[in-house]
């Protein structure tokens, strides 16, 4: 197995080369979960806190659902994280 570190080095090597497929295809699972969180508002809190204690400074982009509840579900996901 690979350490993380080496995924995102062949990650961003792929890139800098032009090859968007490629750079896309290394992405693996692990680098994705330790990019961000996503799920329920509790599951998000513990990792972002955890984030949080190794000095990261994360940045929540929210996203929401096409549709006419769009507005609402951004505005729950605001008030989730204060």
């Amino acid at each position: 197995m690979t350490r993380l570190g080496e995924e995102v080095e062949a990650v961003n090597a792929a890139w800098k080369a032009g090859d968007r497929p490629g750079a896309v295809k290394a992405i693996s699972g692990r680098v994705l979960d330790g990019l961000g969180a996503v799920g329920a508002a509790d599951f998000c809190h513990e990792q972002l806190g955890a984030f949080a204690r190794t000095g990261a400074t994360p940045v929540v982009l929210p996203f929401a659902p096409p549709g006419p509840g769009a507005r609402a579900s951004l505005l729950r996901t605001f008030r989730a994280f204060p």
